[in-house]
This record gives C-alpha cells, structure tokens and sequence, in this order.
C-alpha cells in the first residue's frame, strides 16, 4: 500500500522533520576540550594533598605521572585515555628489591583535571577526583575512583567522567582514562523548542477547523 500524506498531514510531518533537525544538528556540533593533569597521594586517615596542574606524585613503588589531551567530540562525546598523547595521566608500579616492602593500605590519591571551558575563552574549570590505592598480593594493587561525572559550565552544559578501577602489576604503566561530553548548546534546544512549539500550533489549527 502506499502511502500519500494528506495536506492536513504535510505540515506536521514537515514540523516534525524540523525539530528533529535541530536536534540532529546540536549532537552533531564539535566541542574542542584541552587540558592537563596532576595528582598526589597521602595517607588516608591524614589531611589531603593538593594537586598542582603538570606535578605528578610518588609513594614507596607507584608514581603518577601527569597527562595532557587536546579531543574533540563526536557526537556529544570524546574518549580520553590509552595514549601518550591524549589521558588524564598514568600510574607506574616498580617490583619490590631486596628488603622493600610495599603496603599501600591506607593511601589515597588525589586527581586534579584542569580544562578550557568550550564556550567561553580563558575560563578553566577543574575538578579533583580521589581515589584508593590497594594491595592486591605480589606486588599488584588497584587504584580506585567513584567514577562519578563532574559536571561544569552553564547549565551544567559538560561533564568529564574518569573510569573507576586500574590494575597495575609490577612494571607496568596504566594510563587513566575517561569521557568528556557536550550537551546540545542552549541555542540549538531553543531552535529544537520552536519546532516543537510550532507542530503544537499546527495540530491547534486543525483542530479548531474539525
């Protein structure tokens, strides 16, 4: 069967077909988001450290290293993490030697991301993220997050998340890894509302003429 719209039908459709252009359109937008990193740890049941942006940190045989990313995001979204070029820094556990004893119970590391806002220049957001370093027998441990996203801008406009949980054997270096992501821009969900707003007066017109 085909299927022909009616000239009562044309407009909604069109409406319809509208709004879901702008809303196509405001996903699609590139959001540039460049920045660096630092951590430090301290003992849990002490006073926290604080993170300075480029300053990395080291305790018995784990060191952090800051990291750096310049992403852009498709679709709302960029991956950050698993390059030398683009991460939220890395950790490095060396094996013990001779009378070394490592025990990370206790320890907490402090995560500072720092950021250019997209949509206004020179402004920096910055978050500190903590997290746990635990033994995991024979030298491996994990480094932990809450994994929560941190939101920042107007109206809460991006968001970074950290993934929450890094295994590290002796010898390795993991890099730290997350999202950022852009919603669609308040301009582009006014454009998405008159659309919406302009299929709602159509469908009132046809009904008063009903």
């Amino acid at each position: 069967m085909e299927f022909r719209a009616s000239a009562t039908f044309r407009p909604l459709l069109a409406a319809g077909a509208l709004a879901i252009g702008f809303a196509a359109s405001a996903q699609a937008q590139s959001v540039q988001f460049i920045g660096t990193t630092g951590g430090c740890f301290f003992p849990t049941a002490g006073s926290p450290c604080t993170p300075t942006n480029n300053v990395g940190g080291v305790t018995q045989g784990l060191t952090y290293a800051p990291g750096g990313f310049d992403v852009e995001t498709y679709l709302g979204e960029a991956s950050i993490g698993g390059s030398v070029t683009d991460n939220f820094g890395a950790f490095t556990s060396v094996a013990p030697t001779g009378s070394d004893v490592f025990n990370y119970a206790g320890t907490s590391f402090n995560l500072l991301i720092s950021f250019t806002e997209p949509a206004i220049a020179g402004k920096v957001f910055s978050a500190v993220l903590t997290g746990s370093v635990i033994s995991t027998g024979a030298g491996n441990l994990r480094v932990t997050f809450d994994g929560s996203p941190q939101y920042f801008g107007t109206d809460n406009m991006y968001s970074v998340v950290v993934n929450p949980s890094y295994s590290i054997t002796p010898g390795q270096t993991v890099y730290v890894t997350g999202d950022v992501t852009a919603t669609p821009e308040p301009v582009s969900l006014v454009l998405l509302g008159s659309g919406l707003l302009g299929l709602g007066a159509i469908r009132r017109r046809r009904g008063r003429r009903v």
